[in-house]
């Protein structure tokens, strides 16, 4: 049997890490494509960033409200993706979000877009552009276009441990085990060609940061969701959309989507975790 090759390395990204694992071929070759992948995250973060103030978003969320806005094509494709996936997750997921929790504002419908224009206004002061609930499951689909484009058959990538994109199988199995802390072994994922996101309403400081984008509640629940799938950027957005949404949002949101795994765990004080698997 010859030797595997393993190559593993990260660079920092969005504020956190960006790990990648291959193996069985050059490392030569997947410096080159490191360096591919690195520029594509860095591309995107240039774009999305609501902290650079030479990005398009930063841009657009210090505009006047009712100012017409004009939209690269870029972005453009990138924010009519998310306003049909805030949609079809009954407004659990929002890419446009108050600048801040204690500005008084009222929620609700904040931005118009004119599709013919390619143009978007705000409707009412104090609200931003926000893709950080999904800037991560972005990035790894520009990369899987570069992994497939350069023939990658078997890799593992970690978007800051909670964005997870897998091709082929570990070096020694016929899958990428992935397990969650606390969970029964049985009922972790096997991943080929998957991805997986995580959100959770408790963080390790033991503070909650998830807030109902229709409410600007947060959201109380002690609870985490695990999404697999085929897409990142879906999972992404389900993770943290079925954190919001109640059962029967829950089961309404789930019949627009095919072919998911998702682990839902709720964390009680005084007894175990309940641990729902769902299937759709």
């Amino acid at each position: 049997m010859s030797k595997i090759q393993l190559f593993n390395k990260n660079f920092f990204a969005m504020n956190t890490r960006f790990e990648v694992i291959f193996w069985n071929d050059t490392h030569e070759k997947f410096e080159i494509l490191l360096n591919s992948i690195q520029k594509s995250v860095q591309q995107l973060e240039n774009l999305i960033s609501c902290y650079d103030k030479l990005s398009e978003v930063y841009h657009i969320n210090h505009s006047k409200a009712s100012e017409q806005i004009k939209i690269s094509d870029t972005l453009w494709e990138i924010i009519i993706l998310m306003h049909s996936y805030k949609t079809e997750t009954l407004s659990c997921f929002d890419y446009c979000l108050p600048k801040s929790l204690d500005s008084g504002i009222k929620f609700g419908e904040s931005v118009e877009l004119d599709k013919s224009e390619k143009t978007l206004k705000f409707i009412k002061e104090g609200y931003e552009i926000d893709f950080g609930a999904v800037g991560k499951g972005l990035a790894l689909e520009n990369v899987k276009v570069i992994l497939k484009k350069n023939k990658i058959k078997n890799c593992f990538l970690s978007f800051g441990d909670s964005s997870i994109l897998t091709l082929g199988s570990h070096p020694h199995g016929s899958y990428w085990p992935f397990s969650l802390k606390d969970i029964p072994k049985e009922i972790n994922f096997k991943l080929n060609d998957h991805c997986v996101s995580t959100s959770a309403t408790i963080q390790p400081n033991g503070k909650n940061h998830i807030v109902d984008p229709r409410t600007g509640e947060i959201i109380k629940k002690r609870k985490m969701i695990s999404v697999k799938s085929k897409s990142a950027v879906e999972s992404e957005i389900l993770s943290t959309a079925l954190l919001v949404a109640n059962e029967q949002e829950q089961t309404e949101i789930l019949h627009k989507f095919k072919n998911f795994e998702i682990i839902e765990v709720k964390y009680n004080l005084l007894s175990k975790p309940e641990i729902r698997r769902i299937l759709c």
